[in-house]
This record gives structure tokens, sequence and C-alpha cells, in this order.
């Protein structure tokens, strides 16, 4: 009997240390939070700027225009950014902004788009520096 009252002590005794442990735990991941934090990955942000164009057609050398999800270039009104410029078709390019990439598209406009003189041929990936010719437009990618 009495090692049956001696198992039965250390059997309460383990119970009472697991209870406790739990109750640490708990307390625990209540301070500190349930999730760890992530660091987030830092956001780059793109623009277009103008580095030369042609004063008579309604886009300023200089002006900065920001990537967000998606942009068109046209000459029609409903672009992004409109270029008023005959050698601009009604929706010229496309550029869009995916997993923190940047892409152009050449709308098979009569002219074409050029990325650092080569012509544009589906989507293309654009990096920081590189040089779009729209018409007589010629962007620079910033970021």
């Amino acid at each position: 009997m009495e090692q049956f009252s001696l198992i039965l002590r250390f059997v309460v005794l383990g119970l009472i240390y697991i209870v406790l442990f739990k109750i640490i735990k708990v307390m625990y991941i209540d301070v500190k939070g349930t999730k760890p934090k992530r660091k987030k990955k830092p956001k780059l942000n793109y623009a277009l700027e103008v580095e030369d164009s042609p004063e008579n057609i309604g886009i300023n050398k200089g002006s900065v225009f920001p990537i967000h999800s998606a942009i068109t270039i046209g000459r029609k009104d409903t672009n992004t950014i409109s270029i008023d410029d005959p050698f601009v078709s009604g929706y010229h390019a496309k550029i869009i902004l995916k997993d923190g990439k940047v892409y152009l598209k050449d709308l098979e406009s009569t002219n074409g788009t050029r990325r650092n003189g080569d012509p544009v041929k589906g989507f293309q990936e654009v990096y920081i520096g590189d040089f779009i010719e729209i018409g007589r437009v010629i962007f620079k990618v910033i970021g």
C-alpha cells in the first residue's frame, strides 16, 4: 500500500508540473504574441521620368509618372499617360508592376516601342535606368 501511495504522489506531482507548464506557456504566448513578426521586404517605388520630349505635345521634360499596378501610354485621353504626338498610337504601350518587377509591352503600335534602343516584343522586363522610347518621347525608369 505504501508503494501505491508513493506512485500516486509522483503522478499528482507530475500532473501539477504539466498544468503549471501549460499555464506558463499560455502566458508567454499572450505576452510575446502568437505569430513571429516578419520583416517586410522593402517596396520599391518605380516611376517613369520624361528624359526628352518635343515642346508641343503636352508632356514636359522632367515630368514623373509613378508606376502602380498597370499604366497605359498612348494618344487617347483614356490612357494613364496621354501623349499628343502623331508618332504615338491611340493605345501604344502598357507597363505593369507584378511581383515587384516592371514589365513593358508594345500594344501593336504603328511605330513600335523601344527599350534601350531595341524593339519591344511581348512583355519584357525593364529595370531602373532603362530608357523607353514611345513616339518622340523618351522615358527613363527610375526607382
